[in-house]
Parts: C-alpha cells; structure tokens; sequence
C-alpha cells in the first residue's frame, strides 16, 4: 500500500510539473545598425534615424543607432543627414531577436544650373546671368 502512494504522488508530481507553463518569447525586439557614407564607408555622425512619425534618433561618432523593446512588427526605418540623400528600408522585428539595419547614406551633388536669357554684347557691358543650386 505504501509503494502504490508513493507510486501516485510521483505520477500526480509529474502531471502537474509537466502542465507548467514554459516561458514565452520575448514580445519585443530590437533594431540596430550603422550609418556609413557609401563613397567612404566612413561613419555619418549625427544622421536621424527615425521609425514612425514619433521615435527618432540621432547616430553617435561612430554612426551607430539602436531601438530597443520594439513591437514585434514591420518597420519603415528612415535615416536623414545633412548633405546625403535620404534612405529609407523596411525592417521587421522578431520578438527576443536583434534586428540589422544598416544604411549607405549616398552623398548630395549640387547641380548648378544657369540662364543666359539676356546676353547682349552691345554697348552695355552688363550680363545679367542667374544661378540656381537644386542640390
């Protein structure tokens, strides 16, 4: 009689660890990467790094970035600095899992164009001649 107790409370021990629950994953995730400049690979210092209308940060010295505990979810990632194209790329984040997304910021190139509308080489020596920077 003994042995059949033992024998029930070590199967009702197993039955009730066994329904534990185990751990859920991680909700939230992270994203994290660098800003280089696509000419140089040198980092891009102080670029704005924003996910949505609301969330932005700014890369330090070293062109790194980081958002933590974000929903898992699809993120447009969008990174603007002075002098470089703006890029944008979707990332999506996985619970418990440190997402990459790294950007090669192309450099700006002025264009300058001219108008040369009114030359007159008579007698005025005046040119007048206008000058725009669509960069």
């Amino acid at each position: 009689m003994k042995t059949i107790k033992q024998l029930f409370f070590l199967v009702l021990t197993l039955v009730i660890l066994s329904d534990c629950k185990k751990p859920e994953a991680s909700e939230t995730g992270t994203i994290e990467g660098i800003v280089t400049n696509a000419q140089t690979s040198e980092p891009v210092k102080g670029a704005i790094v924003s996910i949505g209308t609301t969330t932005s940060k700014s890369t330090g010295d070293d062109g790194k970035y980081r958002f933590d505990e974000l929903e898992a979810k699809s993120y447009t990632v969008q990174v603007q600095a002075e002098g470089f194209e703006t890029n944008t790329k979707t990332v999506s984040v996985i619970g418990g899992e440190v997402r990459t997304g790294d950007f090669a910021m192309v450099p700006m190139v002025p264009m300058l164009s001219t108008s040369t509308l009114s030359l007159d080489f008579g007698i005025s020596q005046i040119l007048p001649v206008t000058i725009t920077n669509t960069g």
